[in-house]
């Protein structure tokens, strides 16, 4: 077990201190929440292009050669980003330029990061987001970066060294019938579009919070408001065994999407860090057992011939869900304040479960190994 759970963690580490430090320095180059957002945008472009292809890719390639590939891009991007913070005038436009080679990256990686147990990418997520805040008041942006990119190549080389112990996939069926058995099952679709519309794009106030963290302290409040969500995800864990014994999985996914929701409306409206942190990590859990009981019911609904090319959408979910729903609280932000942004984001998150358990009413009536 440890062995694969320090891959993830060390990955995840490196990956959530840059996803902390390039926002913060973001707000400090543009002065601007729209600033902020647009580093998703430069995301969501190699999101899409190579989601599907990675899903595929994972089971075509062999492991070392697809870790390869995404080490070149990270290490790239994490030293155009030292070289750009060691100089007198940081240029804005490397950072965009390195976002989108970071999320490449990370794309390519994701199939291989999912056979790593979920503990490994949480810790690694708490551990990343809280170091970088501190790196960034104690060393620098720059230090921060370097920090970055030695996690980069311990994780990947541990990855690595494990990918010849991951199992070969069986090849999966056709796209067309994989989207002709998510028409068969609208429950699996219905559980997709929760994780991506509602806890996706409107329920991810991450573009905020640089924002937030000015109002109450700066960089070091920053690392531990982006690290709360992720400790609630962490903490969420000890939930498994009650999903794995749950058999309302629809139902239970729409009351945490819900919880997640309220959630970032209280963290909008908190005039206090403590209640802050207190409602993100709250929020966290909710969203960790909203992402076990949509995996649940994928599991359940969708065979295993389908799987690799169905985990291309799931991916697209998992990535520009947050990132579409980053440009969107940016924008937003930008207009009408930065408290009003993360409330309306999560008033729309509960709006738009209700709207998706409407229209798709087999979600809330699913229950586990019926079919």
């Amino acid at each position: 077990m440890r062995s694969r759970l320090a891959p993830g963690a060390v990955v995840f580490a490196g990956a959530m201190l840059t996803t902390v430090v390039l926002p913060y320095q973001a707000y400090e180059l543009t002065g601007s929440t729209i600033g902020v957002g647009m580093l998703s945008a430069a995301e969501v472009v190699p999101v899409v292009a190579l989601a599907l292809a990675a899903g595929a890719a994972a089971d075509a390639l062999e492991p070392r050669r697809a870790l390869a590939l995404a080490q070149v891009g990270a290490l790239a991007a994490g030293a155009a980003l030292v070289v750009n913070a060691l100089l007198d005038r940081p240029h804005a436009w490397i950072l965009y330029v390195a976002a989108f080679l970071a999320a490449a990256s990370v794309t390519l990686l994701r199939p291989w990061l999912q056979e790593l147990l979920p503990a490994g990418t949480h810790a690694g997520r708490v551990a990343g987001s809280a170091v970088g805040g501190l790196l960034i008041v104690a060393f620098g942006v720059a230090a921060a970066y370097a920090v970055d990119c030695a996690a980069l190549v311990l994780g990947i080389a541990a990855l690595a060294l494990l990918g010849g112990r991951v199992a070969a996939r069986a090849r999966s069926a056709a796209p067309v019938r994989a989207l002709e058995h998510v028409r068969e099952r609208p429950e699996a679709g219905g559980a997709w579009l929760v994780d991506w519309l509602a806890m996706g794009l409107f329920g991810t106030p991450a573009a905020l919070y640089p924002s937030v963290a000015e109002r109450f302290g700066g960089a070091g409040t920053l690392g531990l408001i982006a690290a709360a969500p992720a400790a609630g995800a962490l903490l969420a864990l000890v939930l498994a065994p009650r999903v794995a014994a749950a058999r309302r999985l629809g139902r239970g996914l729409a009351v945490a999407a819900v919880a997640w929701g309220l959630g970032v409306i209280a963290f909008g409206v908190a005039g206090a860090l403590w209640l802050a942190v207190a409602v993100l990590v709250l929020a966290g859990v909710a969203e960790g057992a909203g992402r076990m009981l949509r995996a649940a019911l994928w599991l359940q609904t969708i065979p295993p011939e389908l799987r690799g090319r169905l985990a291309g959408a799931e991916m697209v979910a998992w990535s520009t869900g947050p990132a579409l729903g980053n440009v969107e609280g940016g924008l937003v932000g930008s207009v009408a304040g930065v408290r009003a942004a993360i409330a309306s984001g999560g008033a729309l998150c509960v709006l738009a479960t209700g709207a998706i358990v409407a229209a798709v009413p087999r979600l809330w009536r699913y229950r586990a190994g019926a079919g």
